[in-house]
């Protein structure tokens, strides 16, 4: 388990450092930060860091402007609780997160590929199909290669 905290230590770092070169916003250096330390307690305990999410939250408040998908995915956060769907609350809030710098368009992007992970995760890991996989490292990815698409994108245009 100790290679993990090294790897999230080297990420961390590199974050710091390409915030500080001034390449990427505060606003996505705080996601990324949270981010890291989210999916790595989602990989080893299988649950949701609220303290961790809240902290985020209220950072990202004093940086960034609300915006409506931040309500709406909280929103579903609070329904998911009170329902059995099959995507945890969690996983709303930590979409409520990434939605301080994404659009709506970004935000359905970063679930669609999340969710085609997942699926490919799933159908490849053939010994354990009743094991509940772990959802936020492929938000996390999803976020990261929606960000990196709507820039390749906006470079064509």
């Amino acid at each position: 388990m100790t290679h993990w905290y090294s790897i999230l230590e080297w990420f961390c770092g590199c974050l710091f450092v390409i915030g500080w070169l001034e390449k990427v916003d505060l606003t996505f250096c705080l996601i990324c930060l949270a981010s890291f330390l989210m999916v790595g307690f989602d990989l080893k305990n299988h649950a949701f860091p609220l303290w961790i999410w809240t902290i985020s939250f209220l950072l990202l408040s004093f940086t960034s402007p609300y915006k409506s998908p931040i309500f709406f995915c909280i929103l579903l956060a609070i329904l998911t609780e009170f329902s059995s769907l099959k995507i945890g609350s969690g996983d709303w809030l930590y979409l409520a997160l990434v939605s301080f710098s994404a659009d709506f368009f970004q935000l359905t992007l970063c679930l669609f590929l999340a969710s085609l992970g997942g699926l490919l995760y799933y159908a490849l890991k053939i010994k354990q199909k009743k094991a509940e996989i772990p959802f936020l490292p492929f938000l996390f990815i999803g976020y990261l290669c929606s960000i990196r698409m709507m820039t390749i994108f906006s470079i064509l245009d």
